[in-house]
């Protein structure tokens, strides 16, 4: 691995820590500054769910006209400077709320906490900004062409993910518990400031070493650094590239501009595979509060909860590390099948477990025996049987954890195909409008938990999320047949042009199923070249066409 990947994961370590670090320790403070109540966490969460589906293709946007390193500087300032200011009123409120409400200003108290609200808000979307920029582009043009070193990039940042959510929580809660939430939002704040500073340089050596990432995205090419282009009209007319690749106006209109986002997602080549993708966060069957607090309330330890969520984010690195075998192995569609089949396999099991004994469970029949109304009306939320004999919670918990390996091999699969297939100058949006309908899933899922609160009902929410995360597999499996479909389509139409060889192979035949074919092309002048036909959408609205990029060998006679 090269001293730029290097500095890229250090770069990505430091991001994703401390968006972990935030991110648990702002879960604390909303119940520590409303003791006794969970409405400043929903509101909170209301608010960042409606943030992200509204602005989400609109940061996009932003992105994919503003150059990379500008952008990346604005997101990264603005993450962090906003942690550092909400870290700050959050030590005024903690020094000073108890002397506010004793001197009855209440309401300076409330807006100081619609404050942290608002600012907490900010520095998550600018965290999903500067996600987008590392994870959805800039990695993407560090790895160039050579697919397999993406996937392991891509490996290595969600298991960096995964590592960061077990030990960033048990981090703030000790510095919590040992010493005191004033002490944990000092701390906060100067790990934000020192964070950013690192990362700022890190992005300037990265920029240095790297300069595809000062291109412009409308003039990027699917080649190789260094490869010339062969300006034959024929060929040309052949790859059918035209006007797409001019960039659009800057000063297009951010609000119409966001609304044809939309559009070019849903007809994009790869929007099945993205949308079966954001399936699986209308799931109850995660690591959640919901799911956390149905295991509570099933009798489960706290000291059980923590370590199950360890476990399963153990069984999600195994996922992320497998990825790329599978990647090497079958394919990105197959992979992405095979990841899906795994979660969906594992997950029914807690269907059954909906009917094991010790399930609160209850199936409406349409009919109650009179000599049981009476017990059921009055039986406890809490079940009877221990945790060690309730066969229910533990089959529950066993397939949610396992099931962590099979999600990972899926999202990565999905991120991947969304990577390679995605033109540069679309990226931003594309994945911009993604996120949208991710937590437009998340809220689907919430206000499902808010119409069927109970356990007893808890089991009918389990049969919804296995629902969408078998059609999220059913779109998986579309996605793979167009992708065999139109490369099977790419492969005919080459074939009829003169100068072209009969013989068309896969671009690396141990990768069955990658998004892609190698054209072996007899030009004159006994020059022998190769054309790398890919499937891409051939302008902003999505249609199905194909890019082509001409690379000349090195070998001349």
């Amino acid at each position: 691995m090269d001293s730029t990947r290097i500095l890229l994961l250090i770069s990505h370590t430091l991001a994703t820590w401390g968006n972990a670090l935030w991110s648990f320790a702002i879960g604390l403070y909303f119940v520590i500054l409303l003791p006794g109540s969970l409405s400043l966490t929903a509101v909170y969460g209301l608010v960042l769910a409606v943030s992200v589906l509204l602005l989400g293709s609109t940061i996009g946007f932003w992105i994919d006209h503003t150059p990379r390193l500008k952008a990346a500087r604005t997101a990264l300032l603005v993450q962090n400077g906003s942690v550092v200011i909400c870290a700050a009123v959050l030590i005024a409120l903690l020094s000073f709320s108890a002397q506010w409400e004793a001197q009855g200003l209440h309401n300076l108290v409330i807006v100081f906490q619609v404050i942290v609200v608002l600012i907490a808000d900010v520095a998550s979307l600018a965290a999903e900004s500067q996600r987008l920029i590392l994870e959805r582009d800039w990695i993407v043009v560090i790895s160039g062409q050579d697919h397999a070193d993406l996937a392991r990039m891509n490996s290595l940042f969600k298991s960096i993910y995964l590592i960061a959510g077990i030990a960033a929580p048990f981090l703030v809660g000790s510095v919590m518990s040992l010493l005191s939430p004033l002490t944990a939002a000092v701390f906060l704040a100067a790990w934000n400031i020192v964070s950013l500073t690192i990362e700022y340089i890190l992005l300037m050596l990265i920029l240095k070493k790297v300069p595809q990432l000062s291109v412009p995205r409308s003039q990027e090419r699917k080649i190789s650094e260094n490869t010339p282009l062969l300006h034959s009209e024929k060929v040309e007319e052949v790859a059918g590239s035209g006007d797409d690749n001019k960039e659009e106006p800057h000063q297009k209109n951010w609000f119409f501009a966001s609304l044809e986002a939309w559009k070019i997602y849903f007809t994009h080549p790869v929007f099945p595979a993205g949308f079966g993708l954001a399936c699986l966060y209308m799931t109850v069957l995660g690591f959640d509060s919901v799911t956390t607090g149905y295991m509570y309330s099933q009798g489960v330890p706290e000291w059980m909860l923590g370590a199950t969520t360890g476990i399963g984010s153990i069984f999600g690195i195994i996922g992320a590390t497998i990825f790329p075998c599978f990647r090497a192995c079958l394919g990105l569609p197959l992979s992405a099948i095979t990841g899906f089949a795994l979660l969906n396999i594992l997950t029914s099991g807690a269907i059954v477990a909906s009917f094991l004994p010790g399930s609160p469970f209850e199936v409406y029949t349409g009919f109650i025996a009179p000599s049981n109304a009476s017990t059921n009306s009055s039986a406890p939320s809490l079940p009877t049987l221990p945790i060690e004999e309730n066969m229910s919670i533990g089959t529950f918990i066993v397939c949610l954890v396992v099931a962590r390996t099979g999600l990972w091999i899926a999202d990565l699969s999905v991120t991947q195909s969304m990577q390679e297939t995605i033109q540069p100058e679309l990226r931003g949006e594309i994945n911009g409008v993604q996120s949208s309908v991710n937590h437009l899933m998340e809220v689907i899922k919430f206000g499902l938990v808010t119409a069927l609160p109970k356990p007893p009902v808890f089991g009918y929410l389990i049969i919804s999320s296995e629902c969408f995360t078998v059609f999220g597999w059913v779109c998986a499996s579309y996605f793979a047949w167009m992708t065999w479909r139109n490369s099977r389509r790419t492969k005919d139409f080459y074939q009829t042009i003169p100068g072209i060889s009969a013989g068309i192979t896969d671009e690396k035949s141990n990768k069955c199923g990658e998004i892609g074919i190698v054209i072996e092309v007899a030009l004159p002048q006994d020059r022998a070249r190769t054309v790398s036909g890919k499937k891409s959408a051939k302008n902003r609205t999505g249609d199905y066409g194909s890019y082509v990029g001409l690379q000349e060998s090195d070998t001349t006679e």
